[in-house]
């Protein structure tokens, strides 16, 4: 399986009953997705596949890859996100990792798919990506609170941050 750690934006809706629709649905805070999105980001910076990250005005927001890493490497990514969000928001990791607590879940389901759901993997991959975001914590906050200001940065920007916070 060729898994790959880009993701999408969601289509624009065609029709003004999904424009509604999408008005009802509740937005994260802005501020949590900055530092969500920065987890994926520090973490594919680390890997050497980042191309750029980006957050929405109203929330939403990816990180992308200019290639595919190996599976272990794609799961960690995906997981860097809602384990950065976690200790952000001062919330278990597992309540955002597998949907409770108004987390999607969506990245916990993509990693676990990458690793076809071997349950010793995912727990060690849990284990893993925790201690790289704890590692990297005040690069990621430094990738967030960048994030808020610009919305969008290219993997040289934020290098450029990453190597500011290691002096």
């Amino acid at each position: 399986m060729n898994a790959t750690p880009k993701r999408l934006p969601p289509p624009l809706p065609a029709t003004a009953a999904e424009l509604r629709r999408l008005r009802k649905r509740p937005l994260k805070p802005k501020r949590s997705v900055a530092y969500h999105e920065a987890g994926h980001a520090v973490a594919a910076l680390l890997h050497d596949v980042l191309d750029h990250v980006e957050i929405g005005p109203f929330g939403g927001g990816h990180a992308a890859c200019r290639e595919s890493p190996n599976d272990w490497v794609h799961a960690i990514i995906t997981l860097a996100g809602p384990v950065a969000e976690a200790r952000f928001s001062r919330r278990q990791a597992r309540n955002i990792l597998i949907g409770q607590d108004d987390g999607d879940g969506s990245d916990y389901a993509q990693a676990r798919a990458v690793l076809h759901g071997d349950a010793i993997q995912i727990g060690r991959l849990i284990g893993e990506t925790k201690l790289l975001v704890a590692e990297h914590w005040p690069t990621i906050e430094a990738v967030a609170e960048a994030l808020l200001r610009r919305r969008q940065m290219c993997e040289a920007e934020v290098w450029v941050i990453a190597r500011e916070v290691a002096r």
